[in-house]
């Protein structure tokens, strides 16, 4: 297999719950995304997108455990047992101007040994310009309702272009 048989797109979220995500968590209680990087200042720090923590866990769950078993059906050296749990969702919110810089998921702060196996990320709406998803230099098409799963090791690498109009509202989890 190559990498990007390794990446999966599932359009699992039906739109009801990605509009009443969106419509729920339009409060103050949003905060700027930071990276860890050991007291440097990132060169986007202006640009970085507002997250939440802690939230939308019960309505979630039953969509990553259908994407995480369907991913493991399909690729053939992860097993569903060997995933026994996810972290709780974060929500992301991308206004214009905003974006996440290049990155891997090299986790290393779970409560559990070890590094995640798998990230997550939901897409929770499509109408704003901008905020591509890139991957490996590539574009992943993402629409309303879908959850993409690629392994959270330094291989894949991936960014949110700056969103150029509207919001875009996503979710990222990790599972191990």
């Amino acid at each position: 297999m190559n990498p990007q048989d390794y990446v999966k797109t599932y359009n699992l979220m039906p739109q009801d719950l990605c509009d009443h995500l969106i419509n729920d968590f339009q409060d103050d209680r949003w905060q700027k995304h930071f990276w860890y990087s050991h007291g440097v200042k990132s060169q986007y720090e202006d640009k970085e997108l507002d997250v939440r923590f802690g939230t939308a866990s019960e309505e979630l769950d039953p969509y990553i455990d259908k994407a995480i078993t369907q991913y493991c059906e399909e690729v053939p050296t992860l097993y569903r047992d060997q995933i026994q749990e996810w972290s709780t969702p974060r929500l992301n919110r991308y206004d214009a101007g905003t974006m996440m810089r290049d990155h891997v998921d090299l986790i290393r702060r779970h409560k559990r040994d070890g590094v995640p196996v798998l990230s997550l990320v939901g897409v929770m709406n499509d109408d704003f310009e901008g905020g591509e998803f890139i991957m490996r230099g590539e574009e992943i098409p993402l629409t309303t309702g879908d959850i993409l799963l690629f392994p959270s090791t330094f291989i894949y690498p991936h960014e949110v272009r700056e969103v150029t109009k509207g919001s875009r509202w996503s979710w990222v989890a990790w599972a191990y």
